[in-house]
């Protein structure tokens, strides 16, 4: 799986084993993933083993954004 972060020219590979479940196998773990008052019902679950990881040098990461939407975006309040 690869984590892109365009804004900050970064990137994640993550290497793993990963298992689908249905929700209605584990209800506990399903509840445990449900976002509060948001409205959708958790239907699958996904589990990653993850084995390793690997950071990328930004060589070939294209920027996804001008400049200036970066001064924006790092300016805003938190």
């Amino acid at each position: 799986m690869f984590l892109m972060d365009y804004a900050h020219r970064r990137r994640v590979k993550i290497f793993g084993h990963m298992c689908i479940i249905d929700a209605t196998d584990d209800p506990v773990l399903a509840k445990k993933l449900t976002v509060p008052d948001y409205p959708a019902r958790v239907e699958r679950l996904v589990l990653i083993a993850v084995e390793a990881f690997d950071w990328n040098c930004p060589q070939h990461i294209t920027p996804r954004f001008a400049q200036a939407e970066l001064e924006r975006w790092r300016t805003q309040p938190k």
